[in-house]
């Protein structure tokens, strides 16, 4: 477990926790609805997932169970190797649309039975779309007047802005 050490690092070793100052007693958690959301979000996954684990070891158990000749072993055995054959497949191609760069959406489109059929396509698939505009490497420096540059002239004297309003302005 990495505990928060009081210059901001980590350590392993939960006597670096930070004491809790002066009058505070540390809260101890005894609830999951104390801890953290994030930390009940993974809980219930891990809980659900461990639930899905358990309906299908009991499942296969029941069917075992059953089971009373060898053909009804074999089909089992059939059964399963399908659905373990099918998993593998679909974790292949999720593993070439990563690899390729595909989102993992495209990865159902994959055509392919080994992971080099899949890994192929995949890289066909990704060079058929189309590619992102790259921006230009800088863009070019703009006035700030906001694309209408005035005349780039030195600054006049008093006199001469005098002058020149005087001739601008003459009616």
């Amino acid at each position: 477990m990495t505990v928060p050490t009081v210059d901001g690092g980590a350590s392993t070793n939960p006597t670096d926790a930070p004491e809790a100052t002066q009058g505070e007693q540390p809260k101890e958690v005894t609830k999951v609805e104390d801890l953290p959301q994030w930390a009940q979000d993974e809980i219930r996954n891990l809980r659900s997932e461990a639930a899905s684990y358990r309906t299908g070891n009991r499942e296969l158990r029941d069917q075992l169970s059953k089971a009373k000749s060898p053909e009804d072993f074999e089909a089992l055995v059939n059964d399963y190797t399908t659905k373990i054959t099918g998993l593998e497949l679909e974790i292949a191609k999720r593993d070439a649309a990563a690899s390729a760069g595909l989102p993992p959406e495209f990865a159902a489109r994959l055509k392919g039975n080994t992971p080099e059929e899949l890994a192929n396509d995949a890289k066909d698939f990704a060079a058929k779309l189309p590619k992102a505009p790259t921006p230009p490497a800088s863009l070019p420096a703009q006035h700030p007047a906001g694309g209408k540059t005035p005349e780039v002239t030195k600054p006049l004297s008093p006199r001469d802005a005098a002058a020149a309003y005087r001739d601008r302005y003459k009616r």
